[in-house]
C-alpha cells in the first residue's frame, strides 16, 4: 500500500495493486504443481525423513528468505530516494505525482495524524469490510483442500484442483483492477466483484444443498469463482487507501489498524468452519457476510461522493483555482487539511 502509493498516481493503483495480487494466484497454481509432485515423490519414496509439507515449505520459505533480501537491498522507498533515476527523471517523477496531493518522500511522525487515524470513521469502515469479506475467505484459503476433498475427490486430485482457483484469481485480481482504473469507478468495480463472489458462493451452496455431491462439476465452478475473487474487492479496498489516506503516519496507522483487523479475520475465519465435512452453516455464514459486504461498498461511495460534492461547493464559493489547490500537493497533509484532494470512489 504505501509503496504503491509512492509511485503511482492515483488513478494508477487499482491496476497495480491487481496486478501485485494476480501473483496470489500464480502462487496458487505453482503451489498446487509442487504440493502434487511432493506427495508423488513421496509415494515413489516412502523412507523419506521430509514429509511433503516439510518439502513444500522448505521449497517456497528458502525462495521467499533470498527474495526479501534482494527487495531489502534493491527496493527504493520513493522516487526520491531511487538510486538507479537521473536527477532530470527524479524530478519528472515527482511532478508526475503531484495530482495525487499526497507528498512524496515526507517520514516525519505527526501525533495528530495518528490520533485522526483512530478516530477518522473511514479508517473503521475498512476494518468493517475487511472483517466482513476476510472472515469467510479465511475459511476458504486455509480450508481449501478440505472443501475440494468434501466433493469425493482424492488428494492428488485435490492439489491439482487449486489450480483453477488460481486462474480465476488472476483473471479477476487484475482484470477489476484494471476496469477500476479505467473508468475511474473503483468502489463499483468492488460491487461487481463481490456480485461475482455471491453467485459463485451462491450456486456452489444452491447445488451441495440438493446432495453433497450433486452437480460436483458444478459445485467446483461455483467454487472456483467464490475463492477466487473472495479477495478481489478486499485488494481494490487496499488500492482505495493508498489514494484516499493522505499524510505519512495517518496512512502507515491506517495500514496497521487494518492489516490488523485481517489478522483477526484469519483467525476467526476458520472458527467458522467447524461444521464439516460438508460445512452447510459456515457456507451461509459466508453468503450472508458477503452481501453485507455490498452494504458497505454502497456506504463507501455515497460518503466520498458526497464529501467530494462538499469540497468541490467550498473552492467555487471560495474561487480556489485547480491550480493553487495542486501546489499542496507537496505537504505532508492529511485529506482534512488539503482542500485540493478529492477522494477516490
Amino acid at each position: 500500500m504505501l509503496v504503491t502509493a509512492a509511485w503511482y498516481r492515483k488513478y494508477e493503483h487499482a491496476s497495480r495493486v491487481g496486478l501485485w495480487s494476480a501473483c496470489v494466484g500464480i502462487a496458487n497454481i505453482i503451489g498446487g504443481a509442487i504440493a502434487y509432485g511432493c506427495v508423488a515423490g513421496l509415494e515413489v519414496h516412502p523412507n523419506m525423513q521430509f514429509t511433503s509439507w516439510k518439502i513444500l515449505a522448505l521449497c517456497t520459505g528458502l525462495i521467499s528468505v533470498v527474495y526479501g533480501v534482494c527487495m531489502f537491498f534493491f527496493l527504493a522507498d520513493s522516487v526520491v530516494t531511487a538510486r538507479w533515476l537521473s536527477n532530470e527523471d527524479r524530478t519528472l517523477a515527482v511532478e508526475r505525482l503531484r495530482s495525487n496531493h499526497q507528498g512524496v518522500g515526507s517520514t516525519q511522525y505527526k501525533t495528530y495524524q495518528l490520533r485522526e487515524a483512530w478516530l477518522k470513521y473511514r479508517t473503521w469502515t475498512y476494518v468493517l469490510f475487511v472483517l466482513v469479506t476476510q472472515i469467510p475467505s479465511a475459511g476458504l484459503v486455509l480450508l481449501n483442500s478440505i472443501l475440494v476433498k468434501s466433493l469425493g475427490f482424492d488428494t492428488k486430485t485435490t492439489l491439482l484442483l487449486s489450480m483453477p482457483g488460481g486462474l480465476v484469481n488472476i483473471m479477476a485480481n487484475f482484470g477489476f483492477g484494471l476496469l477500476a482504473d479505467r473508468t475511474h469507478k473503483r468502489l463499483l468495480a468492488c460491487i461487481i466483484a463481490t456480485l461475482v463472489s455471491i453467485f459463485g458462493a451462491a450456486l456452489f451452496i444452491g447445488l451441495g444443498n440438493v446432495s453433497p455431491l450433486h452437480a460436483r462439476i458444478g459445485q467446483l465452478v461455483g467454487y472456483f469463482l467464490m475463492s477466487g475473487t473472495s479477495s478481489t474487492a478486499w485488494f481494490l479496498i487496499i488500492s482505495l487507501m493508498s489514494s484516499n489516506v493522505l499524510g505519512y503516519t495517518k496512512k502507515t496507522s491506517s495500514n496497521a489498524i487494518v492489516f490488523t483487523a485481517q489478522g483477526l479475520a484469519y483467525f476467526v475465519g476458520p472458527l467458522c468452519f467447524t461444521d464439516g465435512p460438508y460445512y452447510h452453516k459456515a457456507k451461509i455464514m459466508t453468503l450472508a457476510m458477503w452481501i453485507g459486504a455490498l452494504l458497505l461498498l454502497a456506504t463507501m461511495w455515497v460518503l466520498n461522493w458526497q464529501e467530494n460534492s462538499r469540497r468541490d461547493s467550498e473552492m467555487t464559493e471560495k474561487g480556489v483555482s485547480e491550480h493553487a489547490a495542486s501546489e499542496l500537493a507537496f505537504h505532508d497533509l492529511t485529506d482534512k487539511e488539503n482542500k485540493g484532494f478529492r477522494y477516490v470512489t
